[in-house]
């Protein structure tokens, strides 16, 4: 049975199965892509704003505008990913089947692979480890009359496969900052050296994800003439050759397994735009099955 439309990726049938394993080394900060295994193409990753864990003090009202613009800078300056920040897709309020239908219509609406959701655990004192007591007392009472007050984050990032539509990493990281104690005083800020966990959890994954091939959602395919939904944006460039992948969907009971399988054919593209590219197929596409919703392969 073969499923089109949003079902465009839930299994990459030719990726390695050591991938799985590469997904666990993001804690230790190892890799397994060799520079010359590396894809010339971009991943596009989608960020959403932070999510906030519980209510914040009014003072503090700032804090989920002031984490997203640093946290995109640090972003940007550690990644080669194409990323766009996109809100209004509530994700944790959705049923994983809910979630799963959501984000892999995300990924083929926008050509992207993966999402980067931030999480923030509600902010607490950070911890005063002086044991003199009389120490202790000074810095508690500085702390209480100065502006601002000094609180450890919990920030979880989930990496989200939108391919999948799955989880498949979560680092949880700790944020130290400087927060506003009365309304109207300070503004919420970040440094760089403050998200510097950030920052080495994004070049972790730059490095581990440099390996894995770009998919591209076909739009449309008729005869010989194929439409994919990405461009210049990513790295493509006319003359370039594709591998091709259909995707598929097997019913086990009330649920729905996804794969792609890989077929001995290939695109070449003739025209790169922006952010679409026509190509043109060696066979028909109504002879090898070829319909929107199968994918493109690059590396």
């Amino acid at each position: 049975m073969r499923i089109v439309g949003w079902l465009w990726l839930v299994w990459v049938a030719t990726v390695p199965m050591a991938q799985a394993e590469s997904w666990q080394l993001l804690r230790g900060g190892l890799t397994l892509c060799e520079a010359d295994q590396q894809s010339r193409y971009r991943h596009r990753m989608i960020v959403f704003p932070v999510q906030l864990a519980g209510s914040v003090p009014l003072a503090w009202r700032s804090l989920h505008d002031a984490f997203d613009d640093t946290f995109l800078r640090v972003m940007h300056q550690h990644t080669d990913f194409d990323i766009r920040f996109m809100r209004g897709l509530e994700l944790l309020s959705l049923s994983d089947q809910e979630r799963r239908r959501a984000l892999t219509v995300l990924g083929r609406q926008h050509a992207a692979q993966y999402l980067l959701l931030p999480r923030i655990d509600r902010p607490r004192a950070s911890l005063n480890n002086e044991r003199d007591p009389i120490v202790r007392l000074v810095n508690w009472t500085q702390a209480r009359a100065g502006a601002k007050s000094a609180v450890e984050l919990g920030v979880t990032l989930e990496l989200y496969d939108l391919r999948r539509g799955t989880r498949v990493a979560a680092e949880n990281l700790a944020v130290s900052a400087q927060l506003p104690r009365r309304v109207g005083k300070h503004i919420v800020r970040f440094s760089h050296e403050q998200l510097r966990p950030v920052s080495d959890f994004a070049a972790r994954m730059n490095a581990q994800l440099a390996c894995e091939p770009v998919s591209l959602p076909i739009i449309t395919a008729r005869g010989t003439e194929v439409e994919i939904g990405a461009g210049s944006d990513l790295g493509l460039e006319a003359g370039d050759v594709l591998d091709l992948a259909l995707v598929q969907a097997r019913r086990f009971g009330d649920s729905t397994a996804y794969r792609t399988n890989p077929i001995d054919d290939k695109i070449t593209l003739v025209e790169v735009l922006p952010e679409r590219s026509l190509a043109t197929l060696s066979a028909r596409a109504e002879v090898i099955n070829l319909q929107p919703g199968d994918i493109a392969l690059g590396r």
